[in-house]
């Protein structure tokens, strides 16, 4: 009986034992990969301060312009800024349009098309407009 229990506690304590060394391995093992990740950690830092850096020497002013010679491309004039009509937040947008030589007899055509257009732009943004403030209001299913 003695033979058993001394056999069953050196079977326990084997098992105990081995238990820890493979947690102590799994240890090991972790902390190399901690170890592996730090490096590439640095390495991908190392190579985001590079690329930040030629960020922004690509969007200086200076080497912007100077590839818009190189490839002969001329700027347009800055646009005026955008005229808002505070009543009903309505926007007149000034679209650039190639020049034409404008007569007496041009003028009338050219007043009413330009009209027209801003009716119907004025419309359509007073529609998204009214439909954004019901579906702000909560009134969009009425």
């Amino acid at each position: 009986m003695a033979i058993v229990r001394i056999m069953i506690l050196l079977g326990v304590t084997t098992g105990m034992a081995m238990v820890v060394l493979w947690h102590v391995r799994q240890t090991v093992i972790v902390g190399y990969r901690i170890i592996e990740l730090d490096k590439k950690r640095a390495i991908l830092e190392e190579r985001n301060r590079v690329l930040a850096g030629q960020i922004g020497t690509l969007k200086s002013p200076g080497r912007i312009l100077k590839n818009l010679d190189d490839m002969d491309i001329k700027l347009l004039p800055p646009v005026p800024p955008v005229e808002a009509n505070n009543n009903d937040n309505v926007t007149k947008v000034r679209k650039v349009k190639k020049t034409t030589k404008v007569t007496e007899a041009t003028k009338p055509k050219r007043a009413a098309r330009r009209a027209r257009t801003i009716n119907i732009a004025y419309k359509s943004k007073a529609r998204k407009v009214k439909k954004r403030t019901r579906q702000l209001n909560g009134r969009e299913g009425r």
